[in-house]
């Protein structure tokens, strides 16, 4: 049982201004990248930052630069400037969470495109074979560090500070909640602000039901790098694997191009497969899964709050219970 002393709630509000400089401050790093590209190669900025000229040589500096500069910047941000314990925000490294994270998140899309395949919704129009060796491992690569990058970024700020802050305050559901709604439109916010206001809040309200499968993986392992794993896996798969439009994005350079056509109830719409009403359903079910499925005896879940009047803060596993049982 690990142990948290001197535990004190921060305001809400100030846990939401705060996490939303640190999430802008970071993300804000790839515009260093955007530069670098722009200066060394003639390609235009905003055409960059617009999302133009996807090559395989601009996602693996992509990628790269996200592994060298992205990543150090979120953990340092961390660190140094939320200042919480790792024990508290769950973020020590843990591979083998991360490992299942990763699989679960790779097979997912496979499952949800399979059952969107029956009324024919899927078509694959492209293959490997119009890329060279490079092409395809730069690709893979690229699209890996991207992922890890803003994968790391979404799930310490919104669930390692907000959803953990607000819980301690309010409890898992209603931080689930609150946690989703503000996570769907800060990442809008830097991703697609030119939407029409009907279609921001379609997206925010999507964003904030796909979140709670995000929140229950953390709860459940105790541990932000399961949630980690499963983004990084998920996007991976529609992203360099499958060349699918995500979060409302254009279309990837993925392995494959994969096209999906039909009603935007099934598909996603603009904003892509994340959205289709079979992946929310799939979500919602997994979510269950993970808070309810006993894998060993009874599920053991994450302690949203401080347990006694001195502000000590628990995270228990098996152990924990059966030692709080003895001391009974």
């Amino acid at each position: 049982m690990v142990e948290i002393r001197n535990f004190k709630q921060r305001n809400p509000l100030l846990v939401l201004a705060w996490s939303y400089g640190l999430f802008v401050l970071v993300y804000s790093t790839q515009y260093l990248y955007i530069w670098l590209v722009s200066h060394f190669t003639g390609m235009g900025f905003i055409s960059l930052l617009r999302g133009g000229y996807v090559v395989s040589l601009t996602v693996l500096a992509k990628g790269l630069f996200a592994l060298i500069i992205g990543v150090p910047a979120a953990l340092l941000a961390v660190k140094y400037l939320w200042r919480r314990d790792k024990q508290w925000i769950c973020s020590t490294f843990n591979f083998k969470l991360l490992a299942c994270g990763i699989i679960l998140g790779l097979l997912l899309p496979i499952i949800v495109l399979a059952i969107l395949s029956l009324p024919g919704t899927v078509k694959i129009i492209g293959s490997p074979d119009r890329f060279t060796t490079f092409e395809i491992f730069s690709i893979l690569v690229g699209n890996f560090g991207y992922i890890l990058f803003i994968g790391m970024l979404m799930e310490f700020v919104f669930r390692g500070m907000v959803l953990r802050e607000w819980a301690s305050r309010w409890g898992w559901m209603a931080a689930a909640i609150l946690g989703g709604l503000y996570s769907g439109a800060a990442y809008l916010s830097v991703t697609l602000p030119n939407l029409s206001f009907l279609s921001m809040v379609k997206t925010i309200l999507l964003m904030a039901a796909a979140s709670l499968l995000f929140a229950a993986m953390y709860i459940r392992s105790k541990s932000l790098w399961l949630p980690i794993g499963f983004h990084i896996g998920w996007n991976f798969c529609l992203k360099a694997v499958f060349g699918t439009i995500t979060g409302g994005s254009d279309a990837n350079l993925g392995i494959f191009e994969t096209v999906l056509t039909g009603p935007g109830l099934l598909t996603g719409g603009k904003l892509g497969l994340e959205f289709s009403i079979v992946t929310l359903v799939v979500y919602f079910i997994l979510a269950i899964l993970f808070l309810k499925f006993p894998w060993k005896g009874k599920p053991v879940l994450l302690a949203a709050k401080p347990r006694n009047s001195k502000n000590v803060i628990y995270h228990e596993g098996h152990e924990g219970h059966e030692e709080r049982k003895r001391r009974r």
